[in-house]
């Protein structure tokens, strides 16, 4: 994919595709999806890792324009991927803190010794080692995949408080969910 924005058009919306530009470990793609006579604001979704693929690009701009529930529950911000990205956001930034706080080194700077810029690229690695297994554990936890039958319905919809991940640190306010 080259660094061009690039357009589509699906049943009277935009969509536009580019490069993500915030940063964060892992962004790799964004897409606006926007209605073609402006009638209403645009609706932007960052892909992540290995959700950046032409296929998964496709499929959610597809849906989002069809399905009228599915486009509501993305304005309202109950999508379940949504859940996952809000997580990994907060993740991401807890870790940072963590790993500053471990070593100053993680902290970029044009001062360090090659010794110590060894340090900051192993810590620097470490964290987007620990960031991508988050990712990868929140979007199981919160974006399942399809079930196979329709007999564990029930058993998919709860996780037994031992088997969760201690990534799972709650914040003050999904407590109340």
């Amino acid at each position: 994919m080259s660094n061009q924005p690039r357009e589509w058009e699906i049943d009277g919306y935009i969509a536009t595709l580019q490069p993500a530009t915030e940063g964060l470990p892992g962004e790799q793609m964004r897409l606006e999806i926007r209605p073609k006579d402006g009638s209403a604001p645009a609706f932007s979704r960052t892909f992540y890792y290995d959700e950046a693929s032409e296929r998964h690009y496709q499929n959610f701009a597809r849906k989002f324009v069809t399905d009228p529930v599915y486009r509501d529950q993305c304005l309202k911000g109950t999508a379940p991927w949504q859940e996952v990205d809000i997580r990994y956001r907060e993740r991401a930034a807890e870790l940072y803190t963590i790993f500053v706080r471990k070593d100053e080194r993680f902290l970029p700077s044009a001062e360090l010794t090659p010794d110590n810029r060894a340090v900051h690229e192993r810590l620097w690695t470490e964290y987007q080692a620990t960031l991508y297994r988050i990712y990868q554990w929140l979007k199981h936890r919160f974006n399942p995949p399809p079930a196979r039958s329709t007999n564990h319905s029930a058993r998919d919809s709860t996780v037994a408080p031992e088997k969760r991940s201690p990534l799972h640190a709650s914040s003050p306010s999904s407590e109340t969910t």
